[in-house]
């Protein structure tokens, strides 16, 4: 009878003990070349980050901050404006969208190109056009609708707008707050529309390092991001009880077999 038990109790044992997660699992950027963990926590590493800035295109939204620098030298609440959500007296353009043929119409200023242009080389530009027209300016832009969606086994899913024109994978992730306990590191997901009718989905191994010089390391407005569950939930989630039940049903049969023989004797 004991013999059998065995044989039932004992691959359930080694099933949960395989599907445990190991530290290794759970790590982030994993150097190939390392082989322990010891030296993966206590070795200086250096990664060269590849250059990237976002490149305004038709269907975004920007701001375009004007800024007195002789204090009310302008009254930019008696200029009119294309956009309905400025409050009057503010000299804050909002939402000004990059029309189709990548142009945008500013108050003063009138219709610019800035399809293609760095939110820098956008500032600059109209910088340039200010100051033909203006004395004592200053001209901030800003992209309003840089916002990704985070998805699956992370703490914070949602959507996460940034602050700035550029945003990465391990900002975003951040910002969230990290994975959940079940977040598979070798498994996420960046979909990602690149045009109109054409989406591409980006296969990302957080836990490797070398994915720190690769351009995916850098999100695009309306990413969606998604961390896989690892296999382990599974297990944790569903199997385990299910193990935990027909072990304690074994147990209470062996148990019932035992007094059985001893009243027996």
């Amino acid at each position: 009878m004991y013999q059998y038990a065995y044989r039932i109790i004992v691959p359930f044992v080694l099933i949960f003990l395989v599907y445990c997660m190991p530290i290794r699992r759970q790590m982030y950027l994993k150097d190939a070349k390392r082989n322990t963990i010891k030296e993966h926590r206590t070795l200086d590493t250096t990664i060269l980050l590849k250059e990237f800035s976002y490149r305004l295109k038709p269907g975004d939204y920007i701001s375009v901050n004007f800024i007195n620098i002789i204090n009310n030298e302008y009254d930019f609440s008696k200029i009119s404006t294309i956009n309905n959500n400025q409050n009057q007296g503010s000299n804050l353009q909002n939402n000004i969208i990059v029309n189709d043929t990548g142009c945008v119409l500013i108050p003063v200023l009138g219709i610019v190109s800035v399809s293609g242009l760095t939110i820098k080389q956008a500032e600059n530009l109209l910088q340039a056009k200010a100051n033909t027209m203006l004395n004592n300016i200053i001209v901030r832009v800003r992209i309003e609708n840089f916002v990704v969606y985070m998805l699956g086994e992370i703490n914070k899913i949602g959507p996460l707008t940034s602050p700035k024109d550029k945003l990465t994978l391990m900002e975003a992730i951040a910002i969230s707050g990290g994975f959940t306990e079940y977040g598979n590191r070798e498994n996420l997901k960046i979909i990602r529309t690149e045009k109109e009718g054409l989406v591409h989905i980006y296969y990302i191994n957080y836990s490797k390092l070398d994915i720190l010089s690769t351009m995916q390391i850098y999100l695009l407005p309306n990413d969606i991001i998604i961390v896989e569950p690892h296999r382990v939930k599974n297990i944790k989630q569903y199997s385990l009880p299910n193990v935990t039940l027909v072990v304690s049903a074994i147990s209470l049969i062996l148990l019932l077999a035992a007094n059985i023989r001893i009243f027996a004797n």
